[in-house]
């Protein structure tokens, strides 16, 4: 017989504190600078990431299979049900993916405080990190990628690995761990190089027994839910032609990529300022005192976080940088962030280490929590403003000042009950906005169809006549190809005229380019590929 297990009032508030101040910072650096933004006008990536959604909905709905368009898009296959609801479902997808940020924030506090070996430290540090990874250059409106949710798996593998489990109770904990890890890949599948530090890290820590099963739970998992979705699919083809097709895509715009690379790590730093300097500090201080110490104590776990640090940079490397991907570097300095100050604070003594865990601590939080109590003021009204946006859709004053709301009610006007459209320019977000789907999924981005006929307009007019949407919109943009190439085309059918033009408008969003809406006149085709 176990005797029951009774906590002093003291180890009460001890856990109950352990809760309540992780889901504070939580409050304070993820939900309350996410809910402004969920009532602001539509962007580009989350446009991608709603109409994947929305196709899957349409065709899961209709047959119960997936649609075999485009990458592996475990996100908003898992989101889809957002388009199966009343109102908005673009502010239904940013609340979603606000709650999922929330939940992957709580597990990387709880990393964090093990790693620093103080709730007080951890959640500081994590706060100020997590403040910075949503930033609106990183995460826009929310919805932007998929990050957020690959978190979950891989920082509950993080716990998982932390864990002082027994050798003998362990018995699949890498196991579990490495299917977890699969499973972050699975959800944003650029984080692959993350599964082989993790392996090296398994077998310097707990030997090659313990990797084997790190990488047998890792496939086991990942092969057995590959295999499922593209089932789903009905093949690879569709797979395969998206990654080709994103490759043809980045050659295309290959004399932009140094220049984005560029602005992209200066508007990162900038972003991450405060959290860099405090990594390193903490760095050099924890450095300076393992040499003093002639000690190679947590060379190993340093190693680890700088590796998961640098492997986050392979995608801006080798695609197009953007801020948002280097956002995903931050875990890893977070990890040795915590790491340094927890070497320093041991160093100091139990009394100078809690008088600095507090003014440090105070002193993060200061950095964040200043602007965040001036989120606090207008939140009644952003949050009836969120609210409004769901149920009702944008207002017209809203709309006059979004070149994607403007496209979006011209082809909502001009396309058929049951009619289907298709756009230019990557403006994926007309989709979702206008309710209407492409007639197939090549289609589906003229300017993508249009760089694989590699800009032949002849190439692609015969395509609009073999598969011939309702309503084709063209685009201004003359930062991607092809724009002239898809208005030959579409006058080159005879199928088409134009029934409306959103211009280009520096003063409203996105307005840095608009494009013509067509209408078809003719009969057309219909020989259009699923």
């Amino acid at each position: 017989m176990h005797s029951a297990v009774r906590l002093t009032p003291s180890a009460v508030a001890h856990r109950l504190l352990g809760w309540l101040l992780p889901a504070g910072v939580v409050l304070l650096t993820v939900v309350l600078p996410r809910i402004a933004p969920l009532s602001s006008l539509p962007t580009t990536d989350e446009g991608y990431m709603a109409y994947i959604a929305m196709r899957m909905h349409d065709v899961l709905a209709a047959s119960l299979r997936l649609p075999d368009e485009g990458p592996l898009m475990f996100y908003p296959a898992l989101t889809s049900w957002a388009f199966g609801l009343d109102g908005n479902a673009l502010v239904t997808l940013r609340v979603t993916d606000m709650v999922v940020a929330a939940v992957a924030s709580l597990l990387f506090l709880r990393v964090m405080t093990r790693e620093s070996r103080s709730l007080l430290l951890g959640c500081a540090i994590g706060g100020l990190f997590l403040w910075t990874m949503n930033d609106a250059s990183f995460v826009q409106a929310g919805y932007k990628n998929s990050y957020f949710a690959a978190y979950i798996p891989l920082f509950s593998a993080l716990l998982l690995a932390q864990a002082g489990l027994p050798r003998s109770g362990g018995r699949w904990r890498w196991l579990a761990v490495g299917a977890l890890v699969a499973a972050g890949i699975l959800l944003r599948e650029t984080l692959a190089p993350f599964a082989l530090v993790g392996a090296l890290a398994v077998w310097a820590r707990e030997g090659r027994r313990a990797a084997l099963q790190f990488c047998v739970g890792g496939l086991a998992f990942g092969a057995f839910t590959l295999a499922l979705m593209l089932a789903l699919r009905g093949g690879v083809h569709g797979l395969v032609a998206a990654y080709q097709g994103a490759g043809m895509i980045y050659a295309a715009i290959a004399d932009q990529r140094h220049q984005l690379f560029v602005d992209a790590v200066h508007t990162s730093v900038r972003i991450s300022a405060s959290a860099l300097w405090l990594t390193g500090i903490g760095i050099i201080g924890a450095v300076a005192i393992r040499l003093v110490q002639r000690s190679h104590a947590d060379l190993g776990r340093a190693l680890f976080w700088l590796a998961c640090a640098l492997v986050a940079l392979i995608e801006p490397v080798t695609k197009i940088g953007f801020p948002y991907h280097f956002s995903v570097c931050l875990p890893g300095l977070a990890g040795l962030c915590a790491l340094s100050w927890r070497i320093i604070a041991e160093r100091v003594g139990e009394t100078r280490k809690s008088l600095l865990l507090c003014v440090g601590s105070v002193l993060i939080a200061l950095l964040f929590l200043t602007p965040a109590y001036r989120l606090l003021a207008p939140l009644p009204q952003a949050t009836r403003a969120a609210v409004d946006a769901q149920r009702h859709g944008w207002s017209d004053e809203a709309t006059a000042q979004s070149n994607y709301l403007l496209s979006a009610r011209l082809v909502r006007e001009a396309t058929p009950p049951g009619g289907t459209a298709s756009i230019s320019g990557f403006m994926f977000s007309i989709y979702p906005l206008s309710g209407t789907l492409p007639p197939s999924a090549q289609l589906n981005n003229l300017t993508g169809a249009a760089i694989h006929f590699r800009q032949d307009s002849g190439l692609l007019a015969q395509a609009l006549r073999e598969c011939s949407p309702d309503v084709i919109m063209t685009t201004t943009r003359t930062d991607w190809p092809a724009s002239a190439s898809i208005v030959r085309a579409v006058e080159a059918t005879g199928l088409y005229k134009p029934v409306g033009e959103v211009p280009n408008d520096p003063a409203r969003s996105y307005g840095n380019f608009g494009g013509t809406v067509y209408r078809r006149t003719g009969p057309g085709g219909s020989h259009c590929k699923p």
